[in-house]
């Protein structure tokens, strides 16, 4: 019995630290922001820094919002869809 407790205080604790860890990436840590933001913080860019940076932010929250336009447009097309399946089995019945 000892053991479980053990067992449990282990993965209550291995929990915790994943989600610590999970807590520590920003949110916005997408592959194309992070080499946007590499490339910035390189001094390669033409721009100042913070100009690059405010532009890799900015490109990266229009990826998002258009991201979330295509989820949303998804999900009211299979909601069409289903609602029309719906209508054709009640008319069949």
């Amino acid at each position: 019995m000892n053991h479980l407790n053990d067992f449990t205080k282990g993965a209550f604790i291995t929990a915790i630290a994943a989600a610590a860890l999970y807590a520590t990436i920003p949110a916005h840590a997408d592959p194309q922001y992070q080499q946007d933001r590499a490339y910035c913080m390189s001094g390669q860019a033409s721009e100042a820094r913070d100009l690059c940076l405010r532009e890799a932010a900015a490109a990266q929250a229009e990826r998002q919002h258009a991201s979330r336009g295509t989820h949303a447009k998804h999900a009211s097309a299979q909601q069409s869809a289903d609602h029309a399946s719906d209508q054709r089995t009640d008319s069949t019945r």
